[in-house]
């Protein structure tokens, strides 16, 4: 079964693993995003959204990505809500606030792959689903 935690422990857990949570730079990484949250939501139905790297709670309006990529993606004004989920069957990325449970996608860069703005299509490669 998915682990279901706060997004703080959803980072954390991803960077003691080696990777960080999941950013988003193309279209093809949505896809690839929708299609790891399905496979978690055939073993638990409950989950249908999940952390990803985005948040903005060092400085308000200004979204980053925890590995550092550029953020490149469109996301609603939410005041109070710092945190990035993704939500599959409406297949958005929705500003939540950071406290919520939720499961979580950490990808690591492939090893060859020395790029630091590298899409997530390239993490994919060594992809860890909690």
């Amino acid at each position: 079964m998915p682990t279901k935690v706060d997004f703080i422990v959803a980072d954390r857990t991803c960077k003691f693993s080696g990777g960080n949570l999941v950013s988003l730079s193309s279209y093809q990484d949505k896809t690839v995003l929708k299609e790891i949250v399905q496979s978690l939501n055939s073993l638990d139905p409950s989950v249908t959204q999940v952390w990803i790297g985005g948040y903005n709670f060092l400085d308000y309006g200004k979204w980053k990505w925890t590995d550092g990529t550029n953020f490149k993606v469109d996301v609603p004004e939410s005041p109070g809500f710092n945190c990035i989920s993704f939500d599959f069957k409406e297949e958005t990325l929705r500003p939540t606030e950071c406290f919520h449970i939720h499961a979580f996608v950490c990808a690591r860069k492939s090893s060859n792959d020395t790029s630091s703005t590298a899409g997530t299509a390239r993490y994919f490669k060594a992809i860890l689903q909690f």
